[in-house]
């Protein structure tokens, strides 16, 4: 064997090789944006439907008195004295967020808690003894819930 063949074997061979690690790389990098993505749409869908539950919980407690739904805010009003206010608040950006208060009837203390951030809107809708809660989050994405109410709860 010549030696220049050897030479253009071992160059076509490198250029072989550089082609697959640039096909491999470009996969690895499209799958880990594509993975990247996903885990924000996932955490997005966990955190809502999560406040939606805990929202639900919250209202059909058995120590609840009273439920009090305004535009964009649930107030529970408990046997022991305690009231417990759900709304939203959002900033300048449009980003929001879905908070719990805590007023404790015993020491006059109130303590706020956040159930979910990342919304943009947050509503609520009472029909007879239906309430209809949504979350729109800042992607778009909306999430429902439909919450029945026992009719032994006065609610206004």
């Amino acid at each position: 064997m010549k030696k220049g063949y050897s030479l253009i074997e071992v160059l076509f061979s490198l250029c072989i090789l550089s082609i697959v690690f640039i096909v491999e790389i470009n996969m690895l990098t499209k799958e880990n944006l594509r993975y990247k993505r996903n885990v924000i749409e996932d955490r997005e869908e966990c955190y809502c439907t999560n406040a939606l539950d805990f929202i639900e919980n919250e209202i059909n407690d058995i120590k609840n008195k009273r439920i009090i739904i305004d535009k964009n805010s649930i107030v529970l009003q408990k046997l022991d004295g305690d009231i417990n206010k759900i709304d939203s608040i959002s900033r300048y950006n449009g980003e929001g967020k879905i908070r719990i208060l805590y007023d404790k009837a015993q020491n006059d203390r109130m303590v706020c808690n956040v159930i979910v951030e990342g919304i943009k809107k947050f509503t609520i809708l009472k029909k007879k003894n239906v309430i209809f809660i949504s979350i729109e989050s800042l992607k778009g994405r909306n999430f429902e819930k439909c919450i029945g109410l026992r009719k032994e709860n006065q609610v206004s």
